[in-house]
């Protein structure tokens, strides 16, 4: 992974390329890329319902839509500019997968920071509403919408999320609701 911080306009901005070929752009104002798994991280009894968090931006762009399609999803919306013309879609569209897969990043570099990582637990309501473009800029909004005590073990929660992928002008590209395993800060409590 190259990391290569860059002015852009009036702010800073950090792209970063891995060996797909992928291009992340983030705004600084957004995404505080110093967090770790040991700082600002929120335990079970941090969390309440309706509690949101954003992340930072990423424009997808037509060669890594057709470089990710070209390994898993070749189909030619995905992958060939003149087929996809003719197309359901009238144009490039990236697989939802790789949209999924951009939201995990962003999800991942958020500001939502449960103890012990993202460690997922299921996933449900997954929605492709609208297709995501070459020059897409997608952005992340969490919030918050279940909180429970693990009944198998009691000293972590399960945290429900809901995601929505949105692209620069505010449209829903991907939804979906994922459970997460949270730790408890007051393990001694509860044994």
């Amino acid at each position: 992974m190259i990391l290569v911080v860059k002015k852009l306009g009036s702010e800073t901005g950090i792209r970063k390329t891995s060996t797909f070929g992928l291009k992340f752009l983030f705004q600084r104002n957004r995404l505080d890329l110093s967090h770790t798994m040991t700082t600002n991280t929120l335990y079970f009894e941090n969390f309440k319902i309706g509690q949101k968090f954003t992340s930072g931006t990423y424009i997808i762009d037509e060669k890594s839509i057709q470089e990710f399609a070209t390994q898993f999803d070749p189909q030619p919306f995905h992958t060939n500019v003149e087929l996809a013309k003719s197309s359901f879609f009238k144009g490039l569209v990236a697989s939802g997968w790789h949209t999924a897969g951009i939201a995990m990043r962003l999800l991942v570099e958020s500001n939502l920071k449960p103890a012990g990582g993202l460690i997922g637990a299921g996933i449900e309501q997954l929605k492709w509403p609208l297709p995501t473009y070459p020059g897409d800029e997608l952005s992340l909004d969490i919030e918050v919408v279940d909180i429970r005590r693990s009944s198998s073990n009691p000293n972590n929660g399960i945290l429900k999320v809901k995601v929505l992928t949105k692209n620069q002008n505010g449209e829903t590209v991907m939804s979906y609701v994922a459970a997460l395993l949270v730790k408890s800060s007051n393990t001694q409590a509860l044994k």
